[in-house]
């Protein structure tokens, strides 16, 4: 398992820690700091602690997902387009200016709207702990038997996780998991999420949406969770353009995703 380039590894636990703790530390020195504030400070100190340190990093830990307000598509004539192994289709006749950029990344250019699109391995995170047991142990413990068991679990327990999350009640151990579900946060959920986080579910993937077109921050992005395959998409305006992607047209490329490039006998939600 790994976060933000940083592999997680098993190493010599602190005294006075609990030695399932080890490796936590693997997730480097934010992490580290977390751990030892939640373990010796407790719950309501390290929530108090967390919203001015974690959330100057990252204002989207302190948003909880929540369902779209608009769920409306746009049904505009528009083009279908695919992608590795996957089709989707867009509420605009242009003709896309198409830009890959190697890892699994394409832009589409639509006139002033760009449609970014990256196609990563599934469950990366929930299989890598699955490789090494210890850690499969160790994670065993924090979640208490009751284990995310795909990316999309993992990643959902880690957006309803916030700075008030934290109380007196909570023992030591629900604070630790807590407080690294937190930091995890702060680097996995975009900037963009600021606006608000969104569930998202369509016929193939369930997933999550960052940001809303009109707070016009760095663009919109959207993680969908599929069996074989998660798809990280960007809108975004070039340059400042004072037209905005909607969000009909959003729901209208979302749910239009699918696996393979068949596209003429869709029903669309």
């Amino acid at each position: 398992m790994s976060t933000s380039g940083t592999t997680l590894d098993i190493r010599p636990a602190a005294k006075g820690l609990p030695g399932f703790l080890k490796f936590l530390i693997g997730l480097g020195a934010v992490a580290v700091v977390c751990i030892v504030v939640a373990w010796f400070f407790g719950a309501q100190w390290f929530g108090k602690w967390a919203a001015r340190k974690v959330a100057i990093r990252n204002p989207a830990v302190l948003v909880l997902p929540k369902p779209l307000p608009e769920t409306a598509l746009n049904n505009a004539p528009g083009a279908n387009e695919s992608f590795d192994g996957y089709s989707f289709q867009v509420p605009w006749k242009d003709k896309p200016i198409v830009n890959n950029y190697g890892a699994g990344g394409t832009m589409y250019s639509f006139g002033v709207h760009t449609v970014t699109l990256y196609k990563l391995a599934p469950n990366m995170m929930t299989e890598g702990i699955k490789k090494n047991p210890q850690q499969q142990q160790n994670i065993d413990k924090l979640f208490a038997g009751d284990v995310p068991k795909t990316d999309y679990d993992f990643m959902r327990r880690i957006l309803n996780v916030t700075p008030d999350s934290f109380n007196w009640t909570m023992d030591k151990m629900e604070t630790l998991r807590d407080g690294l579900l937190l930091t995890l946060k702060s680097t996995a959920a975009p900037r963009e999420g600021a606006s608000g986080i969104f569930y998202v579910t369509t016929p193939e993937f369930q997933g999550f949406q960052y940001g809303v077109p009109e707070a016009k921050e760095t663009g919109v992005s959207v993680d969908l969770y599929g069996k074989n395959a998660l798809l990280k998409f960007t809108f975004r305006e070039r340059g400042g353009a004072p037209a905005i992607i909607s969000q009909r047209d959003i729901n209208r490329i979302v749910q239009s995703v699918r696996a393979g490039q068949d596209m003429l006998n869709w029903n669309l939600p």
